[in-house]
């Protein structure tokens, strides 16, 4: 869904820290995630699990840098 975090289909576990990676990602520009796709287990709405392929992506955007997330 366009406009929507990512973190929304990341497991809980990782949900508390997500937003902390993102700002070290746009701080250091290392990649740890962004430019790769890894299989993930995700969380729908209901809260049921299910896996599939995420690939992050950063856009560069005038002086804005949003992350694009595909799966």
């Amino acid at each position: 869904m366009p406009g929507q975090n990512v973190k929304m289909i990341v497991p809980m576990e990782h949900r508390a820290n997500h937003d902390a990676y993102v700002e070290a990602n746009m701080n250091t520009g290392i990649n740890k995630v962004a430019g790769k796709g890894r299989d993930l287990e995700m969380v729908r709405k209901d809260g049921s699990k299910f896996w599939d392929n995420l690939s992050l992506s950063k856009v560069h955007v005038g002086e804005d840098l949003p992350y694009t997330a595909f799966n």
